[in-house]
């Protein structure tokens, strides 16, 4: 039993061939949320080097937020093409790394990205908060 509990604690980067499980498909069923295109865009934002100490669990997270994302009646459905983390290669980019150094300018980045501002509008805010430098140049 330790021995489980130890090995839930570490964390990993998502396992190559993973697939959602059963109760995945049976959540994407009951909630009408389209399983193939969650899992595409769940891929696509943790092949950056996050890590999870439990996948599938990171994955019913996903689903949880398509669902209450998904469109009511009449409502237009809403894009999002990317869930900017620390380690992304948007905020790698934006801030000119070539990897991510855990520090808080790059979850500010991620963060205010996230919140909607353009990488313009972004580099600005961490100016105003000191996080960067004034003459930072933008890559974009």
């Amino acid at each position: 039993m330790v021995e489980t509990r130890k090995a839930a604690s570490v964390r990993s980067t998502l396992p190559d061939g993973w697939m959602p499980n059963d109760r995945h498909a049976e959540f994407a069923r009951r909630f009408a949320v389209d399983l193939t295109a969650v899992l595409a865009f769940f891929k696509s934002t943790h092949s950056c080097g996050a890590t999870s100490r439990n996948w599938d669990a990171s994955f019913m997270r996903e689903l949880r937020g398509a669902a209450r994302a998904a469109p009511r009646h009449g409502e237009p459905l809403r894009i999002v093409d990317h869930s900017h983390t620390y380690a992304c290669r948007h905020v790698l980019a934006l801030l000119s790394r070539d990897a991510a150094l855990g520090d808080g300018i790059e979850y500010r980045t991620a963060t205010l990205l996230n919140d909607g501002l353009t990488e313009h509008e972004t580099m600005a805010q961490l100016r105003e908060e000191g996080l960067i430098g004034a003459g930072m140049e933008e890559t974009t």
